[in-house]
């Protein structure tokens, strides 16, 4: 029987749900059942929206239509599945190789994880410690500024541009926690373990106590580049 493929394209399944459905029906076949009554028996159980292409995906093996030719008229499958299924249903193997691309789909997930967690650990770091930067220049600095004035001090050049600068972005401080809201949320789009939280949460701390730092060197007068005081009149 020749089939033609879909004329619209759907949105692939994820890799996880890949793993999941060839572990099932790979179990359904070893089982015995049929590969229609199989597809029949997941769509029992299945969420409304796996319904939408399991229904058609069953209809059309109850028909005698090929398992491989079922799953590219379905559409939500990749063409390296549809292309193993069909040796596997040719060879006689389907169930086995279903359950190899079972274990393929899962190990996918894994590693797409697995990435997304050791780009996202230092891109969080880097959007914390942008926090931090940006609540001293906005916040602290200008405090300290009026410490300095009633004391009688001076600040650099260098200092008189971080604080313009601050001023500057304190314009925007809604727009910038907006913006990091949305890259916390970009970058993270699952819970962190409890070691990569803590780990944030360290260098958070530490970023605010190395800001803390800074600012009570400037103003004790350590931070000699930042301040420059003037002579006292009572000296």
């Amino acid at each position: 029987m020749v089939t033609q493929r879909p004329a619209a394209t759907k949105k692939t399944l994820p890799a996880q749900e890949l793993s999941a459905f060839c572990l099932q029906m790979a179990l359904l076949l070893r089982s015995g059942i049929p590969a229609g009554e199989g597809a029949s028996i997941l769509c029992e159980d299945a969420a409304e929206s796996e319904r939408e292409w399991l229904s058609p995906l069953a209809e059309r093996l109850d028909l005698g239509e090929p398992f491989f030719s079922s799953l590219e008229q379905a559409g939500r499958f990749p063409q390296y599945l549809v292309d193993m299924c069909r040796i596997g249903e040719t060879t006689g193997r389907l169930d086995d190789v279903l359950f190899e691309l079972s274990r393929y789909y899962t190990k996918e997930e894994d590693l797409k994880k697995t990435i997304k967690s050791t780009v996202a650990y230092p891109a969080v770091m880097l959007v914390m410690m942008a926090a931090v930067v940006f609540l001293l220049l906005t916040k602290v600095l200008p405090i300290f500024q009026q410490v300095f004035q009633q004391l009688g001090a001076v600040m650099s050049p260098v200092a008189q541009g971080l604080l313009s600068a601050g001023s500057w972005l304190g314009r925007f401080s809604a727009a910038g926690v907006a913006v990091v809201g949305f890259a916390l949320f970009a970058i993270v789009d699952c819970p962190p373990s409890l070691d990569w939280a803590a780990g944030a949460a360290g260098v958070f701390a530490a970023a605010a106590a190395g800001a803390a730092a800074l600012a009570i060197g400037m103003l004790s007068g350590s931070f000699t580049p930042g301040i420059r005081r003037r002579a006292w009149p009572f000296a």
